[in-house]
């Protein structure tokens, strides 16, 4: 009889066999669900804040990493500076294909949420946990309104870094989170928490020297951020009378 300790079967929590996992392809398309709810909605159409993100891009020729894009409140630049010169065409003309873009980028976070999880709670339960987000109604917003990039990118981010901090791989994630705080100022939330995470096995000791390298990364971020703000003379939420629907 041996004595050794029984070896894990990576079929059970790691990759299945050949890397065919029909839960990972189910947390993938589980955002398309969305769509029941955009059934005869004007998808992907520009709105609202996002006038003032293309007229100041496309018409004012004044272009900079550093400033509000053409609003008053906030700095995103990949959100908004990136985001949008990149799709302003779609905007216009195909405004549909935004939508879809935005959709899709919902399929890839399930996905990397999904396969962070699968280790830790088996392919079930980081199913349900990958779909949680997509089962709320409002969650719609999401795909039909451009603006709300700014949450999906933050998202999308977030996920890609716990992917990354899940796999061990520290340079990736710090510039996954960096992407996210550059999406929406939200994710410095996830991204100094992320090291809690049950599913993250890096360890105390290595856990340890991760929180440097984030706090540091947090902290230029807000450095720049306060920097971008006085430049641009960005407002406060809430100042000067701005009003509660504008603060998203």
């Amino acid at each position: 009889m041996s004595l050794a300790p029984p070896r894990l079967d990576k079929r059970t929590h790691g990759s299945p066999v050949g890397g065919r996992d029909p839960w990972l392809i189910a947390a993938l398309l589980a955002p398309l669900a969305l769509l029941f709810f955009l059934i005869g909605e004007r998808i992907g159409e520009p709105v609202a804040d996002d006038y003032d993100y293309l007229h100041h891009l496309l018409l004012t020729g004044s272009w900079s990493w550093f400033d509000g894009c053409g609003a008053t409140l906030y700095w995103r630049p990949l959100a908004r500076q990136a985001y949008y010169a990149t799709l302003a065409p779609w905007m216009l003309d195909h405004p549909r294909l935004v939508a879809f873009a935005q959709i899709g980028c919902l399929c890839l976070a399930a996905a990397l949420i999904y396969r962070s999880f699968r280790s830790a709670l088996g392919p079930m339960a980081a199913f349900a946990v990958s779909t949680a987000p997509w089962m709320m109604e409002s969650s719609r917003l999401l795909i039909a309104w451009p603006s709300c990039f700014q949450d999906v990118g933050a998202l999308l981010f977030v996920s890609l870094a716990m992917h990354e901090a899940v796999a061990a791989r520290l340079w990736s994630f710090l510039g996954a989170g960096l992407a996210a705080l550059l999406c929406k100022e939200v994710a410095v939330i996830p991204l100094v928490t992320l090291m809690a995470c049950p599913a993250i096995q890096l360890g105390g000791g290595r856990r340890r020297i991760w929180m440097l390298p984030v706090a540091l990364l947090s902290a230029a971020w807000v450095a720049v951020y306060v920097w971008v703000y006085a430049r641009a003379a960005l407002e406060l939420p809430g100042a000067g009378g701005t009003p509660l629907s504008s603060m998203a």
